[in-house]
């Protein structure tokens, strides 16, 4: 049966906006699934987002009900500086022209400053357990490419987790996003490092633990 699942952002957890005003919501879906798109809004306004630059990518290496990972970049517009606010999801999905069931979670979203690169999720020292299956950082793009994100252990030597797809819009969104395969859990005190580039900066997250 087709099937969908919302990876990030999780029920009652923060999804930081970019300083642009751009979050993004990941996740997995079954190998039939054709079409993905979402909505997401404030409360009872009405005032709806809907996902642009919509990603449905093949991960081969997953299981019946993942053989396919989503993402997509939703504009929040009308937040004050360091404001917080609760928000609703739904991500909907296809197989051919049948639609699978539509799933939903409760969130808060809350802004930060821009900049020409930033690592929006996850920050330092954030533990990323109940992410690994579908681990998908996102953060600000300003005036240039994205050259590269990577994700390593701390371990000697350090492991590699596998990078899906990176896609950058330093155009319109002003956002990347980057999908990396399933992150096997490690111990202390060893930890991971997520770090992103483009021509001119190199930022990281450090400290990423289970």
């Amino acid at each position: 049966m087709a099937s969908l699942k919302i990876g990030f952002p999780k029920k009652n957890r923060t999804a930081h906006l970019t300083g642009n005003g751009v979050f993004v919501a990941s996740g997995r879906a079954s190998g039939d699934v054709t079409q993905v798109s979402g909505e997401c809004w404030l409360g009872d306004t009405g005032k709806k987002s809907t996902g642009q630059n919509v990603l449905l990518i093949p991960y081969p290496g997953g299981g019946s009900d993942d053989k396919k990972r989503w993402s997509m970049m939703f504009k929040v517009e009308g937040l004050k500086d360091m404001e917080m606010m609760d928000y609703h999801l739904e991500v909907k999905g296809w197989a051919g022209d049948r639609e699978v069931t539509p799933q939903e979670v409760d969130f808060k979203i809350m802004t930060r400053a821009s900049a020409v690169l930033t690592i929006t999720w996850p920050g330092n020292g954030e533990n990323i357990a109940g992410d690994a299956g579908d681990f998908a950082p996102y953060g600000e793009l300003s005036g240039e490419s994205i050259a590269s994100v990577t994700m390593e252990s701390t371990a000697t030597p350090p492991a590699s987790v596998g990078l899906i797809y990176l896609y950058g819009d330093s155009d319109e969104l002003f956002c990347w996003v980057a999908q990396f395969e399933t992150v096997p859990p490690v111990s202390s005190p060893v930890t991971y490092t997520l770090t992103a580039q483009t021509s001119s900066v190199t930022l990281s997250s450090t400290g990423l633990h289970f």
